[in-house]
């Protein structure tokens, strides 16, 4: 967090005191991957600490504060979220007649949204095997590696990409129990022509304790005149 400008302070008029404060503030974040249920506030500072004003009596001073604030809950989208913020405070003291008078006020506090994510998204590594079950000799028994990027928004829905099937569509969504549901769009050549699938993985994401697992499988049908059938397992984790 990087404050550009700021004012606080304290004005006495009519017999009254009255707040000052003005701010503008930037933030620079690189995202972290969390690995466990949190919600803690790290304070930065003070980043700027002055007197306004010095005389016998009274003494006048103002902070400026900062602060990050990163939130883990499995409950509410997005999963994780961080902040940053900064607050200002101003205050006097003085001493008249050997009797100590202080008072301190916040200014301002500003607070900002600067990240947020799911805890699904990323790169999941596993193998895929394809299991013939039916009377086509297009693809045989096959287990490959396979890499998969899932982008997962705040609200749960699921976008990939994988290195296997460059043709594919995969989406689906996840829901707050770490419950999956994903459809792969595919095109196959039967006979020369192309012909579109359609596929539903389901499955539960596992939690341990520095890895997620997801364990799926259905059958894909590639060409029902040729009795295309084949059992389709994913195995996949992400650390």
């Amino acid at each position: 967090m990087m404050p550009e400008t700021a004012t606080a302070g304290l004005s006495y008029q009519s017999g009254q005191w009255n707040k000052i404060s003005d701010s503008n503030s930037k933030f620079e974040f690189i995202a972290p991957i969390p690995r466990f249920e949190a919600n803690f506030r790290a304070y930065i500072g003070p980043i700027l600490e002055f007197k306004l004003y010095e005389t016998d009596i009274i003494n006048g001073y103002a902070e400026l504060n900062g602060y990050m604030e990163f939130s883990l809950d499995l409950s509410f989208a997005p999963i994780w979220s961080l902040y940053a913020g900064a607050y200002a405070t101003a205050g006097i003291k003085s001493e008249v007649l050997d009797v100590n008078i202080e008072l301190e006020a916040k200014i301002f506090e500003y607070k900002r949204l600067i990240a947020f994510g799911h805890i699904l998204s990323g790169t999941w590594k596993g193998t895929r095997t394809v299991i013939k079950a039916g009377d086509c000799d297009i693809v045989g028994n096959s287990s490959s590696p396979i890499i998969m990027t899932w982008m997962v928004n705040n609200e749960g829905d699921i976008t990939i990409q994988d290195n296997l099937q460059a043709g594919a569509n995969w989406t689906g969504n996840a829901d707050r129990f770490l419950n999956i549901a994903l459809k792969k769009s595919y095109t196959a050549l039967c006979d020369g022509t192309p012909t579109p699938g359609l596929t539903t993985y389901d499955g539960s994401v596992i939690r341990t304790e520095r890895t997620y697992r997801f364990d799926t499988e259905s059958t894909e049908v590639w060409c029902p005149e040729g009795n295309c059938v084949f059992l389709v397992r994913y195995s996949l984790l992400k650390e």
